[in-house]
């Protein structure tokens, strides 16, 4: 702590002289690390955390570790000037505000709030323009995948994340994803949590099951009490998802076509 308090003389030196310092990025919030290196504004991140190793591009970029043990003393070290959080990510806010970094807290994107987010990005790093074709390109993208008929019966899908059970809630990225591209998400009963009653399941079977790649497969799935009667397990529509597709605000559009993919087809 006292290397902190020996660096903070010089933050306060260059604000008082009214010098302009160079943006300094601390980013937590994966769908920002993943923006901003579209934007080609990857060199004005400082640092990340050790979560936002999984965004393509950012291997090698420097990690401090997990949100609760990212040291106060380093981000000054650093000469951090923003940090990119989560909205909850709270207490290190506090701390990046007892520095004069300014937080801009971020919660996850949805389809509407997802090119706002490349327009704020675009802002704050001067790449304006490049975040205009970026949002242009996402509009596009969106557009040209199908909407469902409104009349039409929906695919039912389970989609399991990292735990037996653990599934999308209905105020959730994934979730909203899912009905874009024309599924039912089981899940979207959830009221409390975003675990599944196995119950449920076997009470509206799901036409198609997506899985996290690495957690479980079909072998497991099918050995589950009642696995093998759904329409799923029957029809070998069991999808495992690379992790790294369903990190929030990477590539939504792609992700849709993706699950539209899997979805066609299933009557």
């Amino acid at each position: 702590m006292s290397r902190l308090w020996r660096l903070l003389p010089l933050l306060w030196l260059l604000t008082a002289a009214g010098a302009e310092p160079p943006l300094r990025l601390l980013v937590t919030a994966t769908p920002a690390t993943a923006i901003l290196l579209k934007l080609g504004a990857g060199d004005a991140i400082a640092a990340i955390d050790e979560y936002n190793r999984i965004v393509p591009g950012a291997e090698q970029l420097y990690a401090l570790g997990v949100p609760g043990a990212i040291s106060l003393e380093k981000l000054a070290e650093l000469r951090i000037t923003h940090a990119l959080l989560w909205d909850y990510q709270r207490t290190l806010a506090a701390g990046c505000r007892t520095l004069g970094i300014e937080v801009l807290p971020l919660a996850p994107p949805n389809l509407k709030t997802y090119p706002e987010l490349i327009r704020q990005l675009g802002q704050l790093t001067g790449r304006e323009a490049r975040a205009a074709e970026l949002c242009r390109e996402f509009e596009r993208e969106l557009a040209a995948l199908p909407e469902p008929a409104p009349d039409a019966r929906r695919v039912r899908v389970y989609l399991e994340l990292y735990r037996p059970y653990q599934t999308v809630g209905p105020d959730s990225y994934l979730h909203e994803l899912l009905v874009r591209a024309g599924a039912e998400n089981l899940g979207a009963e959830l009221r409390a949590g975003n675990r599944i009653n196995p119950e449920q399941l076997l009470a509206a079977p799901p036409d198609v099951i997506f899985y996290l790649e690495g957690y479980t497969d079909p072998e497991e799935l099918r050995r589950r009490p009642g696995f093998a009667a759904l329409p799923a397990v029957r029809n070998h529509r069991l999808y495992p998802l690379p992790r790294v597709r369903l990190i929030a605000g990477l590539e939504p559009a792609q992700l849709i076509a993706l699950f539209q993919s899997y979805l066609n087809g299933v009557k």
